[in-house]
């Protein structure tokens, strides 16, 4: 299954970057669809367990939440490399940005420095 992410390099934020956002619950229309037309199945959707509504990562197949939880906070999952191996297994599309956005969402510390490192990348959109 395809799941995607969104790493952010520059933030609006006294906090040391780079981030990868969480439990997102709004986002630019922009970047809505860069994600989309790559993954389609990223997409708001409700979450029972994290009682409201957010973007995730959803099967193909049958619909069901892939949650942040499980993609973004297990060590060794799709969005937390625990090496240089795991994190060369993800590929990386810059968006190029010329304005600020506003996203309401949370974020991860601590593993986006190794994507960033070691993940393969794409040239910008």
């Amino acid at each position: 299954m395809t799941v995607a992410a969104i790493l952010c390099e520059n933030v609006g934020s006294s906090d040391v970057g780079p981030y990868i956002l969480t439990n997102t619950v709004e986002l630019p229309t922009t970047v809505i669809a860069f994600i989309q037309k790559r993954c389609p199945t990223y997409r708001l959707k409700y979450s029972r367990t994290v009682g409201r509504r957010y973007f995730a990562n959803n099967c193909p197949k049958c619909g069901m939440i892939s949650g942040d939880f499980y993609l973004h906070s297990e060590p060794g999952g799709p969005f937390f490399p625990t090496d240089q191996e795991e994190a060369s297994a993800l590929t990386i599309e810059t968006i190029t940005v010329d304005k600020k956005y506003f996203a309401r969402t949370g974020c991860g510390y601590g593993t986006a420095e190794l994507i960033l490192q070691f993940a393969k990348r794409f040239p910008p959109y």
